[in-house]
């Protein structure tokens, strides 16, 4: 009598269908990783932009636009800024204490700041409260 013989591996069809189970499920995962990446990378860029504007705010905060109408600077050697304040409203009388003779005017200004860093460039605006002596 001729005795059975019980293989212990797989057979070739097996492996295939399983090859072809993974490369599908491969194909379906790995553009979703993709896409987060690029999503990733587009939120550090949006990230890094409003960190340089805000220091560019920041910067300019400290200017009297009612005194300096416009000007230049830079953060470090890479990204230089320009900027010009234009009033948007009326000049309003502060009225105080002071000695009767020295009128300070206070007026709302438009600061539009222009920067280039390297091959990039941007522009954006805010709004600040300035003042001077008449």
């Amino acid at each position: 009598m001729k005795s059975a013989k019980h293989s212990s591996g797989f057979t070739l069809i097996e492996v295939l269908v399983a090859i072809t189970i993974m490369v599908t499920v491969i194909s379906v995962v790995f553009p979703m990783f993709n896409q987060a990446q690029l999503q990733h990378a587009k939120a550090d860029a949006v990230r890094e932009k409003a960190m340089i504007e805000e220091n560019m705010r920041n910067q300019i905060a400290l200017i009297n636009p009612g005194e300096q109408q416009e000007g230049a600077g830079d953060l470090g050697e890479a990204l230089q800024f320009e900027w010009k304040a234009e009033p948007v409203s009326a000049a309003m009388l502060i009225r105080g204490e002071l000695t009767a003779d020295s009128d300070q005017f206070l007026q709302l200004y438009k600061i539009a700041v222009a920067y280039r860093s390297g091959s990039n460039s941007g522009a954006f605006e805010f709004e600040q409260l300035g003042w001077y002596d008449k």
